[in-house]
């Protein structure tokens, strides 16, 4: 305890002598001003009538405590070093309002127990004028009002639960005014197929349910923004009535507009995906802060430019440059100038007809952008590439992009950002580049963007005090970000303690444990334990939903493992209403049957995540008639030019079936439970494709887990993470004493000399036109190897059940690959690592299958 309260006067020391404060340095400054100084406390108490906070269930302790010495009783001449009590303050001087269900701001040391304080702390006080409920929701109509009631007193516990946590907000249930005649309310909950039983171990947006490559948590993330941007479409193309303020403030109903809607975010993880689908449909939108602004063609072009200008020599900007839109060489051109080698336009080969109008065009573009780099202001290069370059007009040239203009705003803002630093473009270019590629949200730097209308796009927070006619939810399985855990925590029984390093594994804060065990003991909860970060959550949930006045719809999907404690929406949805949905992708069983009687107007449907099955088929238990009236328009998967070979392979084996892509069962399913404290099957097999990789690359050394295994394997016991060394050891050393690893192991030897071909992690794309429309094939080889003469392929598979029937497409392609790749024949097997057999797949892969990707 003393060593952690030196170390904060330390750091605030520092602070202040370097002469930089924190927002909680300048507030407590002020409290200690306040506090020693009862001179100037006295001229505030007579500056100060009265003092109204609203919001007040947003602040803290801290706050609280400089409002009562502002408040203090004008007569009484204040006591230096002793912050007043309710007993001395002066009557009617603060006006408090606010809602503890509606404190979310956590984050900035938010603190609820001290708004639920204030109501007995001012009882005390003999000048205190009661508490006041506001007790009616006059915003939202009856049949929503009629869902919250019955949702969060299953979610939040009642005033007079004794169990309940003090930073927990307690529920009381609403009342209504009249229903909006003309007006049909509900609550919806739409779930995008099973998320399969992959073991994702996400430390972002947590939904847990990408499989290695990523692709089938994308191909969810994919269905839910196509499925938001239709009923998008379609509620504001049928005209269905909502609830909007008339004359004289009432309420009356009109048909649905752009406007009434709001999606509302608790990360921004998949902002961009649906901003990209409502480009597709043509959906106009403003978004509070852009979340694909690094991940789009504008600033991408913007950036290769700017980034040609100043590094020259740069192939990957050079070949960006030269297929854009600045440059649009034909890909044969651009090979051709690629392939001459050398920086930007120092050489390149004849070109002819438009080709070479637009390389003399294109370089035109460059040779400005260098004269003017670092001679004009970056903001004055972004413009000049905007305007009088044609980004602009590329942008605008297809129907829909208008969107896209106010990324050009945000890139002129941070360039005009760079110039008030007075940086040169090297430094701004450098700053970008960290940052390209990403879906984070652009919020440290604000665009001078005209206003716009459309769907609102926005996080919860943000939202906090609108209202909208139709509210949309999307990511109900988010459970939020890991943040890293403070350096120091308070706890009730034991005070400060501090987060301290481990021999092995990652730095934890045992007394906070303790705590935490402690805790649920007395609470009785079992393995169940309420902190503040859930308690918080269950708030956010109910901010979300409380913003919608007519209509408020839930998207989510199947999360690969179960929310029992309620970090997502999702989990909290399932707390109120099990049988909303199954808990996770491992639960085989069906979903529980809806209760008969009459209830909420709630229900639910699925999404299924593939074209032939996205029809929006009602989930048999989950099915509303008022909802499902409302939300069964056709999910269509939207047109993929690109994916991943392991889910083309998913789609082609399904249909080749006779199944719907994903009910076919995976060898997951057919596995028995693992035995390796909780060490499952994925990190199992991906261990072992670790070692096998490391004693193919060097038979004599010892291999070594990656940072990622070797904090799972931190997590079991040191007998049985010996034991699963041991065995994945033994598995890979199984493949090198086989006749296949033999092989690659003399190709190693003849490759070292250049006469022979191996390699791991082989990446490739795959060009093809199934039904006639251009597609592009992603993937990776586990192995390849060979002479002059032929290669092979070697796909690893850690899976107990054998089935390399359903592996046949995805090792006919890698094959077709390989020949393609190498210009020799090629070979493809199937290695089991668990058995040590191996399987060679003839055939070429059944193209037929991927058709129906294309509508």
């Amino acid at each position: 305890h003393g060593l952690a309260l030196g170390f904060l006067e330390r750091a605030a020391a520092d602070r202040a002598s370097s002469g930089s404060l924190m927002f909680s340095d300048v507030a407590w400054m002020a409290r200690r001003a306040l506090l020693d100084d009862t001179g100037l406390r006295a001229w505030y108490k007579g500056r100060y009538d009265a003092i109204m906070v609203d919001e007040f269930q947003d602040d803290n302790l801290l706050q609280k405590e400089l409002l009562y010495l502002v408040a203090e009783r004008r007569e009484l001449p204040g006591r230096a070093g002793r912050v007043p009590g309710p007993e001395e303050l002066r009557p009617g001087a603060l006006f408090f309002v606010g809602d503890e269900k509606q404190s979310i701001y956590l984050f900035r040391n938010a603190d609820v127990t001290v708004f639920r304080g204030l109501s007995g702390e001012l009882a005390a006080s003999p000048g205190g004028l009661g508490t006041h409920s506001l007790a009616v929701n006059w915003r939202s109509e009856p049949a929503l009002i009629e869902f919250f009631n019955a949702t969060f007193q299953r979610i939040l516990p009642a005033p007079g639960d004794e169990s309940a946590r003090d930073f927990e907000a307690r529920f009381e249930p609403l009342g209504s005014g009249e229903p909006t005649p003309g007006v049909e309310s509900l609550a919806l909950y739409l779930e995008a197929g099973d998320a399969g039983a992959a073991d994702g171990d996400g430390d972002g947006d947590e939904s847990g349910d990408e499989g290695t490559d990523g692709e089938p948590g994308q191909a969810l993330a994919e269905t839910q923004a196509r499925r938001i941007a239709e009923l998008v479409r379609d509620l504001v193309r049928d005209g269905v009535p909502v609830a909007v303020k008339g004359p004289g403030g009432s309420k009356i109903a009109r048909p649905c507009r752009y406007d009434d809607i709001a999606l509302l975010f608790r990360s921004a993880g998949s902002q961009n995906v649906v901003e990209r689908h409502f480009r597709l449909l043509g959906i106009p939108y403003a978004a509070v802060a852009t979340a694909g602004l690094f991940a789009e063609s504008v600033l991408s072009d913007l950036y290769a430019a700017l980034r040609l200008a100043v590094w020259p020599e740069d192939r990957a900007a050079w070949a960006a440059y030269l297929r854009g839109p600045l440059a649009r060489l034909s890909d044969a051109s651009v090979a051709r100038v690629l392939a001459a080698g050398g920086g930007a336009f120092s050489a390149g080969p004849e070109l002819s007809g438009d080709d070479a109008e637009r390389w003399a065009a294109a370089r035109e573009t460059w040779s400005g952008l260098r004269e003017r780099a670092d001679r004009v202001p970056a903001r004055e290069l972004v413009s000049w590439l905007w305007h009088e370059r044609g980004l602009r007009w590329n942008a605008l040239r297809m129907p829909g992009n208008e969107a896209y203009l106010e990324h050009f705003d945000y890139a002129w803002s941070m360039a005009a950002d760079a110039d008030a630093r007075s940086l040169r473009l090297a430094d701004f270019v450098s700053e970008l580049e960290g940052r390209m590629g990403t879906v984070e949200k652009l919020e440290d730097v604000k665009a001078q963007r005209a206003s716009s209308s459309g769907v609102s796009i926005m996080t919860v927070h943000a939202s906090k005090g609108l209202e909208f006619p139709v509210v949309i939810l999307p990511g109900m399985e988010n459970v939020g970000r890991r943040d890293d855990p403070p350096p120091l925590r308070a706890s009730p029984r034991f005070g400060l303690s501090a987060r301290m390093s481990a021999p092995r594994g990652e730095p934890g804060n045992p007394v906070a444990e303790l705590e935490r065990e402690l805790a649920a003991l007395d609470r009785e909860s079992g393995a169940q334990v309420m902190d503040e970060r859930l308690a918080e959550t269950a708030r956010l949930f109910y901010v979300a939903c409380t913003r919608a006045i007519s209509r408020l719809y839930m998207v989510g999907r199947l999360p690969a493992r179960p929310d029992t404690e309620g970090r997502s929406f999702r989990g909290l949805l399932l707390k109120a209403w099990p049988w909303a949905g199954k808990a996770s992708a491992k639960d085989r069983g069906p979903t529980p049957a809806r209760p008969d009687g009459p209830g909420p107007a709630f229900g639910c449907l699925s999404i299924a995540p593939v074209p032939d099955a996205a029809r929006g088929t009602p989930a048999g238990p989950c099915r509303d008639p008022a909802a499902t009236a409302a939300a069964d328009a056709p999910v269509i998967e939207p047109l993929r030019a690109r994916m991943a070979v392991t889910a083309a392979a998913a789609l082609a084996e399904a249909r080749a079936a006779g199944a719907p892509a994903g009910g076919m069962p995976t060898a997951r399913e057919l596995r028995e439970p693992s035995a390796r404290e909780g060490f499952g099957d994925a990190d199992f097999g991906t261990l072992c494709h670790e070692f096998t990789e490391a004693l193919l690359r060097e038979p004599s050394s010892v291999p070594i887990p990656s940072d990622r295994m070797r904090t799972r394997l931190s997590r079991v016991s040191e007998r049985a993470r010996a034991a699963i060394l041991s065995e994945a050891m033994a598995k890979a050393a199984g493949f090198l004493g086989s006749g296949l690893g033999g092989e690659a192991a003399a190709a190693r030897e003849s490759a070292a000399s250049g006469a022979g071909v191996f390699e791991l992690e082989f990446p490739f794309v795959w060009r093809g036109e199934p039904g006639g429309r251009e597609l592009f094939l992603s993937g990776a080889m586990d192995l390849v190897y060979g002479d002059a003469d032929s290669v092979t392929v070697v796909d690893f598979k850690t899976d107990r059940a054998e089935e390399p029937g359903r592996h046949r497409f995805q090792l006919a392609l890698y094959r077709q690959a390989a020949e393609a790749i190498f210009g020799r024949p090629a070979r493809a097997f199937l290695h089991y690592l668990g058995s040590g057999r191996s399987f060679e797949l003839t055939g070429d892969p059944d193209l037929s299958a991927l058709d129906a990707m294309h509508p």
